[in-house]
């Protein structure tokens, strides 16, 4: 079972985390949120410290991935142990090279994420090689694997529901 950890900067519920974590979830991974919009930067740390992921997840836009880039790169810098770093949403798919290029991003998902993130976090469970997953942009040594993307999910209902608790029961007042 592998840890994810969602960080974004924004203050709203945002579906494609709880999308994300519902899959995760119902494939037997564990999931945390955190908001800098609520929280500060040492809570953050101290999060990270107590629940140990494996994984930290961002999803970003055009108007905020050079904000959450800073972010993962002072994160790079403060925490103390090898976690793997995803980018995912909107500027991920339209713009991958803007992030990969960071030496804080180990990863984009350049199409939808549930089964991409998914197998990511088995791969990473599995001490596995994760250059082969597609839909998956990343990094071997200084080499960059561009995987082709993965059709669409063509049917959505075959998701499970949104994971709502995945904020509630950190942010009870939203």
């Amino acid at each position: 079972m592998a840890k994810i950890l969602f960080v974004q900067l924004s203050p709203f519920e945002l579906n494609c985390f709880q999308s994300l974590s519902a899959y995760l979830k119902y494939n037997g991974h564990q999931t945390f949120i955190f908001s800098l919009a609520f929280e500060n930067y040492n809570k953050l740390l101290k999060l990270i410290s107590e629940k140990q992921p494996d994984l930290i997840g961002f999803t970003v836009t055009s108007s905020d991935y050079i904000n959450t880039l800073t972010l993962a790169d002072e994160l790079k810098k403060d925490i103390n142990r090898n976690i793997h770093f995803i980018f995912g949403g909107p500027h991920a798919i339209i713009a991958p090279m803007d992030l990969i290029q960071s030496s804080s991003v180990d990863s984009v998902c350049v199409c939808e994420g549930e089964h991409i993130l998914t197998e990511l976090a088995n791969t990473i469970d599995n001490n596995s090689d994760i250059t082969g997953i597609s839909g998956l942009w990343s990094k071997k040594k200084s080499r960059l694997i561009k995987n082709s993307a993965r059709p669409f999910i063509k049917d959505i209902g075959t998701l499970p529901i949104d994971d709502h608790d995945i904020y509630y029961s950190r942010y009870e007042s939203l």
